[in-house]
């Protein structure tokens, strides 16, 4: 599948991710979230695009993942997640239509995390307050800090969310995969009403009884990126990838 080229204005600062890291009470509108994930996409592809075939595969000695691995893993989470998040909207979108209302639906949702005094300052301020969709809530907050980069201490990943073993797809292929998953993403981003992004929630897709908003969802798999970015990043980095990739050849 051919994917646009990687916006300039969309490139990360040099100390991506660890300078990129938003502050999770600051509120977020959905354009805010798209540039986070277009921003990861633009780092990760700079870095690996250029890599050969066998360096996808190269992993230290001593253990670790491999680029392959770390891109197919992202695509994973990121389609599970699309895919759930997809399915609650279109319910949400479904009970709105038809009347029937229920605690997702934007009649009879919770409040959003506006701040209510900015309500009467003015159409200024009204339009301000307008852009303030989301701010996670207490538990999501703490989820989406705990995945951002450097990691505090190691969580396996989920079965079901990497490829285990030794076998992968084509480089090519993984990086289409991985490219693709984010464009839904951006789709469903484009699609969304904003007032649903702190109000509508859906099942983890790896922990069920944890719910997300929406918005929550969208920040976690940004925070996911940048977490997986630096441990590429370190990847890359370590003196030997270079040499013993090469011999590899």
């Amino acid at each position: 599948m051919q994917h646009p080229p990687i916006d300039p204005q969309r490139r990360p600062p040099p100390n991506y991710p660890l300078d990129s890291i938003p502050d999770r009470k600051r509120p977020r509108n959905a354009k805010d979230l798209s540039l986070e994930l277009q921003r990861a996409e633009a780092a990760t592809v700079e870095r690996v695009a250029p890599l050969p075939e066998e360096a996808w595969r190269w992993r230290p000695s001593q253990g670790g993942w491999c680029v392959a691995q770390i891109l197919e893993h992202l695509a994973r989470v990121n389609r599970s997640y699309s895919d759930f998040m997809e399915k609650a909207l279109d319910k949400n979108l479904q009970r709105s239509s038809t009347g029937s209302g229920g605690p997702d639906s934007p009649s009879d949702a919770a409040p959003s995390n506006i701040d209510p005094s900015t309500s009467d300052q003015g159409a200024a301020t009204a339009d301000e307050a307008e852009e303030r969709r989301f701010v996670p809530r207490l538990f999501e907050g703490w989820f989406i800090a705990f995945l951002e980069p450097p990691p505090r201490w190691k969580m396996p990943a989920p079965r079901r969310a990497t490829l285990r073993g030794e076998t992968y797809p084509p480089r090519d292929r993984i990086l289409d995969d991985y490219r693709q998953s984010l464009a839904v993403l951006y789709r469903l981003l484009e699609e969304i009403p904003e007032s649903c992004l702190g109000r509508v929630r859906f099942p983890d897709p790896y922990f069920p009884p944890f719910r997300l908003t929406l918005g929550g969802g969208f920040a976690t798999l940004a925070a996911h990126e940048r977490r997986h970015h630096l441990q590429l990043r370190n990847l890359l980095e370590r003196p030997e990838f270079g040499l013993e990739a090469a011999l590899e050849e």
